[in-house]
């Protein structure tokens, strides 16, 4: 953030004391760069320039405005007007005072101006130090912000990816008990099938035991042909209609073991039928529990999402307190900084108005 305070110039304040010196007739010493030093990032520890005369001057303590003003309104004192070796005297002694004066004034306003100056390079500093820090905490921002893009994206792909799942969790389902109504009625078709197949077994077993007894009288009647024989004219009636009694359970049997012939094919298709459905049945369970255990997977994925989630907006939350925190912080300072300039204002004010 950069900083609110504009630098006062420095060489309006050097025109300024140039030109009240000039109108004292004081002529400013070297020392005086100390000021221009401090002005062009020069150290505060600069080599006092020697006095003109080669010499120190007295030591005068100057304590403060009181000790200044006390000097200004001194007048001078016991002198006529003809003594001029005392008169020179005297305000030799008073010039170098004021010398002194000046030079301490002129050391205090360095002193301010380096530690205006100090402050000034510790605002710009900090004002630095903040910016750099809106930086990261903006970049930091930025990426939870991506992430939780990301993730807000990813929780909508798993939703929609549960709920497709679901879809196809239904329709197996749906497919199950189909297949289940179609088993049971394969079920109940073989019952009604398995009792024909025994009804059509007992007929044909009691057509059997027909046949076995119409070919033991068939048997007696051929062993009782040699002695029946002249009975032959008058049982032939009897034998022609015996003949086509056989026959016709000759027929009748023929068609009796086709039918059964055409029920145990039906059975076994039936039975195919059966262990078919019950193949299916076992892959739609085996589907269902694979499916079931997918579910599962995602929910407790879109669960870890959601909580990434709300540690991410946790995260973003703070960062932003903090982001606030600081931005008071950079006001602060921006206000102490304001402070400090009017109060070195005001100090280059009363120094001013202690020269006039």
């Amino acid at each position: 953030m950069a900083s609110s305070l504009t630098p006062r110039s420095p060489y309006q304040k050097k025109e300024n004391l140039g030109s009240l010196r000039r109108g004292m007739g004081y002529n400013a010493p070297p020392r005086r760069n100390v000021l221009s030093a401090i002005n062009n990032g020069g150290g505060a520890n600069a080599e006092p320039a020697p006095s003109e005369a080669g010499s120190e001057a007295p030591a005068f303590e100057f304590s403060g405005r009181e000790d200044v003003d006390r000097l200004l309104s001194e007048k001078m004192k016991g002198k006529s007007k003809n003594d001029y070796k005392g008169r020179t005297e005297q305000m030799s002694e008073y010039i170098k005072r004021l010398r002194a004066c000046i030079r301490w004034l002129v050391e205090l306003e360095d002193g301010y101006l380096a530690e205006q100056e100090k402050l000034r390079g510790q605002i710009d500093s900090d004002n630095a130090r903040h910016a750099e820090f809106e930086a990261q905490l903006g970049g930091a921002l930025e990426e939870l912000k991506a992430a939780n893009l990301e993730m807000t994206t990813r929780c909508d792909s798993l939703e929609e990816s549960l709920n497709k799942e679901k879809a196809d969790r239904l329709i197996a389902v749906e497919s199950y008990e189909k297949e289940r109504e179609e088993r049971e009625s394969a079920e109940a078709s073989r019952d009604v099938l398995t009792v024909d197949l025994e009804r059509v077994t007992h007929e044909a077993k009691r057509f059997s035991e027909q046949l076995k007894m119409v070919q033991d009288t068939n048997k007696r009647l051929q062993e009782y042909n040699s002695s029946l024989q002249q009975y032959n004219s008058n049982l032939q009636a009897d034998t022609s209609k015996n003949g086509e009694i056989i026959s016709k359970l000759q027929r009748e049997k023929s068609a009796m073991m086709e039918a059964m012939t055409n029920l145990k094919d039906l059975n076994n298709s039936m039975k195919n039928q059966l262990d078919s459905s019950m193949s299916s049945q076992k892959e739609a369970i085996r589907v269902k529990e694979e499916l079931r255990k997918e579910v599962e997977c995602l929910r407790a994925d879109l669960q870890q999402v959601r909580e990434d989630r709300d540690q991410s907006v946790a995260q973003l939350n703070t960062l932003t307190a903090e982001l606030a925190t600081y931005s008071e912080q950079a006001r602060k300072s921006s206000k102490d900084s304001e402070l400090l300039r009017i109060k070195a204002a005001a100090f280059e004010v009363c120094a001013f108005s202690s020269f006039g």
